[in-house]
């Protein structure tokens, strides 16, 4: 009798065994499946896949997830690529991920597909309709939409270097009389004696602080704050070293 009980009962204590183990991590969520098609529709906009896009990836993936499911979502989006499936209209993609992911993760999304496009050098124009749509359809505000751009591609700042130093001047009320970098070197919290790998170190430092895959956390506010912040670092950064 006992023999039969123990039989009956082994399947049950199997089933409670893999749900625990494996059924909470079996299954993909909506939003995650739609994270994972925006990425491959985005790395496939150029027509070419780097090591760099593939590393972005998942370095987004270790920062947001777990482990185990980094690796399943990595899984999915190789069978995407792999696969000849195109998407004819993201925003139905873009409006799941609007349902589901807070306004900060929106955000990291954001971060990501342009790390993804940047990643071969230069953004095409296919790649920055899609971030626009993205972007329109995911309700991110026009102002973060700009500072995470120009974290990425610092077209205006390389288009007129003496304009930008001249605005940061005027906006920081920098008088005449100082060095035209002084206000990169006060970016950085630096003097203007500082050596290049000085420079250097302090970027890396104040990188860590505000870069946006950093900001878990935070408030949309604070959000803003940081990314304008590193904007700012970065412009000073590469005014100085280029020097």
């Amino acid at each position: 009798m006992l023999f039969l009980i123990v039989l009956a009962i082994i399947p049950f204590l199997f089933a409670i065994y893999y749900y625990f183990v494996n059924g909470e991590e079996e299954d993909i969520s909506p939003s995650q499946k739609s994270i994972i098609y925006l990425i491959a529709y985005t790395m496939r906009a150029d027509g070419k896949l780097s090591k760099r896009e593939l590393n972005a990836v998942k370095e987004f993936l270790l920062a947001n997830f777990n482990e185990k499911r980094s690796k399943k979502l990595l899984l999915l989006l190789r069978d995407v690529l792999k696969s000849n499936q195109s998407i004819l209209d993201i925003r139905p993609i873009c409006m799941k991920i609007n349902q589901s992911i807070s306004y900060k993760g929106k955000i990291s999304i954001l971060s990501l597909l342009f790390k993804i496009s940047y990643a071969s050098g230069d953004i095409t124009q296919k790649e920055y309709e899609i971030i626009k749509l993205y972007s329109r359809f995911t309700c991110i505000k026009n102002s973060d939409f700009r500072n995470i751009a120009q974290l990425y591609f610092n077209f205006k700042y390389q288009q007129s270097k003496q304009n930008y130093e001249y605005k940061n001047h005027e906006s920081n009320n920098y008088k005449n009389t100082y060095s035209t970098k002084k206000w990169a070197f006060d970016e950085l919290g630096l003097p203007e004696t500082a050596s290049q790998d000085e420079i250097k170190k302090a970027f890396r430092q104040l990188a860590k602080k505000y870069h946006p895959d950093k900001l878990n956390n935070l408030s949309e506010r604070e959000i803003s704050y940081a990314t304008e912040k590193f904007r700012k670092i970065k412009n000073a950064y590469e005014s100085l070293i280029e020097n």
